[in-house]
């Protein structure tokens, strides 16, 4: 992506937030000089990219916002015509809905730009209050408190009804929710749909920390508490297809398999077995081969 200048509304929303600038610029300085210690913070690095996508998200709601508004302005004018004549109640009624809807709307928005707001000053105050480790087993106690003001219609629905157990599998660079939230037990959403996930058919959702509550972390294979955010090998695979190594963490009763696909798309869990034996390409935990073989760098897949 070229390095374009800020357009005016990024520019208005930086003067207005100088000290949350400031706190990103030192914090991107700071991921800057790790990485050329050949190190990285997987939070700093998905914190930095989603205020991007936040900024520009509330940049184009705002557009949208400022159309919003001249048709209402319009709409009123003509509400307000003191010409019209009295046959033509069925025009005003028609007008008057117009009215109503357009500020719904703009009440909308107002909700939604508000929501951006405290997710910026989040990011940019305690990033890592955001986000969760992966493989995190968590419950879901409620929905996002805002819909979305550029959607067609409010699909808050389409999320699990609270209770519903699900594990983190993400870290999102893009949008503007921190984790995203992969199912494999059966569930109901909102709607009152009954969902069936498997090993490969994993549904997930972009979650606020504040829609979860932690049951669990993740295990790796010696039993230890999983608490990290980025990829880490856990299993030598040695197949005639691919050789190297994978991550693999248990939760809740099943074996989560991790991908590094890298860039904004970053890691994503490919399935969730029932058993190691589902993974015959498997060939057992890194640390069981670590002396002898070494331990192999950099994610394989081939299924």
């Amino acid at each position: 992506m070229a390095n374009e200048p800020l357009t005016a509304e990024e520019q208005a929303w930086a003067n207005a937030n100088a000290e949350a600038v400031r706190t990103l610029m030192a914090r991107a300085d700071t991921t800057a000089a790790a990485s050329n210690q050949g190190t990285t913070d997987p939070i700093s690095d998905a914190a930095r990219d989603l205020t991007m996508s936040i900024t520009r998200l509330s940049s184009k709601i705002r557009k949208t916002a400022e159309r919003a508004q001249v048709s209402l302005g319009r709409y009123k004018k003509i509400a307000a015509d003191a010409t019209m004549r009295a046959d033509d109640e069925e025009y005003r009624a028609l007008i008057s809905e117009e009215i109503a809807d357009l500020e719904d709307e703009i009440a909308k928005i107002d909700h939604h730009q508000a929501a951006l707001q405290r997710k910026l000053a989040a990011l940019a105050g305690n990033p890592e209050e955001a986000f969760l480790p992966l493989g995190t087993v968590v419950r879901f106690v409620g929905v996002p408190d805002h819909e979305n003001s550029l959607g067609l219609s409010d699909d808050r629905k389409s999320y699990p009804v609270a209770g519903s157990i699900g594990v983190v599998t993400r870290l999102n660079h893009e949008g503007e929710y921190p984790i995203s939230v992969s199912m494999r037990e059966e569930y109901e959403d909102g709607w009152g749909e009954k969902r069936r996930p498997s090993d490969g058919n994993l549904p997930t959702y972009f979650v606020e920390r504040e829609m979860l509550e932690v049951e669990e972390y993740a295990r790796l294979p010696n039993g230890a508490e999983f608490s990290g955010y980025q990829y880490h090998p856990t299993h030598i695979r040695n197949d005639e297809w691919k050789q190297g190594v994978e991550m693999v963490l248990e939760a809740r009763g099943h074996f989560w398999r991790f991908h590094d696909f890298g860039g904004k798309q970053g890691i994503e869990a490919l399935n969730a077995f029932e058993s190691m034996e589902e993974m015959p390409w498997i060939e057992g935990p890194v640390e069981q081969y670590a002396t002898s073989a070494g331990t192999p760098t950099g994610p394989a897949v081939g299924r």
